[in-house]
């Protein structure tokens, strides 16, 4: 990051919003000030001291006029989705191990490079039916969650999102079971 500028006209002439001169202000702070003139230290102790006063105002504000907050939030809402969700859906696409990640929570839960090496243990195959995975993919528990599973990377696999959603809360053993049945019902 670049220096500040050290003076005031300094500041105005790059456009820049602060400037650090190192001096202290009235009231003691050696901080940036903005172009304004303001102490940044003391804009911040400022709004510190007013900030329930303040949130008090907006809250009154919001609450009488509450058709005019969601319409000016649901107009903001209809000109901005065009830009908001391929911006979103290129991003989730570059981070799909990422995206995926986020989801799980708790201790010693699996991260982002975990689920990558996972994938490519796994050769890009679905680890219940064998199918090639694709973006669709999703994260299997081996112990399900409902059934004291954790997050840990030693009980995720990636499997076909069909296969995920048939095996549900089972374990393996029960998955197959049931499996055969089916096919055994059906006569195959």
């Amino acid at each position: 990051m670049s220096a500040l500028p050290t003076t005031r006209a300094e500041a105005f002439d790059l456009g820049a919003d602060r400037y650090f001169t190192g001096i202290a202000c009235r009231h003691g702070h050696v901080a940036e000030r903005y172009v304004s003139g303001s102490c940044v230290g003391c804009r911040e102790a400022h709004y510190a001291r007013r900030a329930p006063e303040i949130r008090a105002r907006l809250q009154s504000a919001r609450d009488a006029d509450r058709e005019g907050v969601k319409q000016r939030r649901n107009d903001w809402y209809a000109r901005t989705k065009v830009a908001r969700g391929p911006v979103r859906n290129a991003l989730m696409q570059r981070r799909f191990f990422y995206a995926r990640s986020v989801n799980l929570r708790g201790p010693g839960k699996a991260q982002a490079r975990d689920l990558a090496a996972l994938w490519k243990a796994q050769r890009g195959l679905c680890a219940l039916t064998g199918r090639r995975l694709d973006r669709a993919a999703e994260i299997d528990h081996i112990i399900p969650k409902t059934r004291g599973g954790s997050h840990a990377i030693g009980n995720l696999r990636w499997v076909v999102k069909d296969a995920n959603r048939a095996k549900r809360d089972l374990l393996d053993a029960d998955f197959i079971a049931l499996c055969r049945d089916i096919v055994r019902r059906a006569g195959a």
